[in-house]
């Protein structure tokens, strides 16, 4: 009798498993994910705009323009800016890292500039340098990771991304279609592209406030598309957004793809000493 409960019991157990793989088989499938085919066009269509492979070969960048900063949606600066670029082998970056380079100097003269380089920030002035705080590098590196200018240069060949499609909308006389993108460890990014043209127009995505870990909405816009030769385009217009508040505005003079540059551009000043130490 005992041998009888306890096979059925046994029984009842597996039965029981079975119905809990089968329903965590579909979880599972969806964790793996599946791109939606027309996503996928989208996100096809997008990067043939930009360029296609002539786009991602772009391997330097110089810009120069006019910068607006922002303070509770309020004007706190403006300055004449020469933006730099560099986009290494990603397989060349520390691990987790974006694979990028930047140098922004502002002013006439150049005096104040800031170097980013992968994870790391610097402010730099004719004193020296000094390391960004945490929660700065954090942010940059976070926007970084999900810039979809820079997903299309050096994530997309690289990693595997899920796209989902999201739908259309209308924003400032634009029809927009919109894809959202996934990457490997689950960041996503919701991208919005003009229905015509398929080139970028805004894209959103979430991060936590490392204080409060409430969430905080990041946006970017793009306008006024321009082609740089060899059916490269690139925006001349980008405004930024965060808590629903505008925070970056730059207009864009001109852009030199693939100049030759120092590496001194790249490199922090030396042998100065770091302008925090000097205080």
């Amino acid at each position: 009798m005992r041998h009888t409960l306890f096979l059925a019991a046994l029984r009842r157990l597996a039965v029981c498993r079975l119905a809990v793989c089968a329903c965590l088989l579909p979880l599972a499938l969806n964790a793996q994910g599946v791109s939606n085919p027309k996503a996928e066009a989208i996100l096809a269509e997008t990067l043939a705009a930009l360029g296609g492979e002539k786009f991602q070969n772009v391997h330097t960048m110089e810009e120069s323009g006019r910068a607006y900063s922002f303070r509770r949606g309020r004007l706190s600066g403006l300055a004449v800016i020469r933006q730099v670029t560099r986009y290494p082998d990603p397989s060349q970056s520390p691990a987790g890292a974006p694979a990028i380079q930047e140098r922004q100097y502002l002013g006439k003269k150049e005096e104040l500039s800031s170097l980013i380089l992968y994870d790391r920030g610097f402010e730099i002035t004719y004193r020296g340098f000094t390391p960004m705080d945490e929660e700065t590098t954090q942010r940059i590196r976070e926007s970084r990771l999900h810039n979809f200018l820079y997903i299309a240069r050096q994530r997309l060949p690289h990693e595997k991304y899920v796209v989902e499609y999201i739908g259309s909308r209308l924003l400032r006389n634009q029809q927009l279609v919109g894809i959202r993108l996934v990457d490997p460890e689950y960041r996503v990014t919701e991208l919005w592209v003009n229905q015509s043209t398929k080139l970028p127009v805004r894209q959103e995505f979430v991060r936590r406030d490392p204080k409060s870990n409430l969430p905080i909405e990041e946006v970017t816009e793009w306008d006024k598309y321009r082609e740089l030769g060899a059916g490269v385009f690139w925006p001349q217009y980008v405004l930024r957004e965060s808590r629903g508040q505008k925070v970056f505005e730059m207009f864009t003079d001109a852009v030199t793809l693939n100049p030759n540059l120092a590496e001194s551009v790249f490199q922090l000043p030396q042998p100065a000493p770091r302008a925090r130490d000097q205080r």
